[in-house]
């Protein structure tokens, strides 16, 4: 998994981490816990948000204009 490097569209914090839409692994599940990713469960819908801010808890589908990954 990627670290993601984006500002909230809605408050501006750095702290976004991924939205994970499919049956999650045992690594997946373990950076749950730590708080590196949410786990939207395995119905994917196209339209699903995948950002999410820890600081407003805003999410949002990543676009070309506030997000890339690193």
């Amino acid at each position: 998994m990627r670290r993601i490097k984006a500002t909230c569209p809605a408050c501006g914090s750095p702290y976004v981490i991924s939205i994970v839409q499919d049956t999650p692994s045992l690594d997946v599940a373990e950076l749950e816990r730590e708080q590196w990713v949410v786990l939207a469960g395995s119905l994917v819908r196209e339209k699903d948000p995948d950002r999410h801010c820890r600081a407003c808890g805003y999410e949002w589908i990543e676009s070309a204009d506030n997000t890339s990954l690193v």
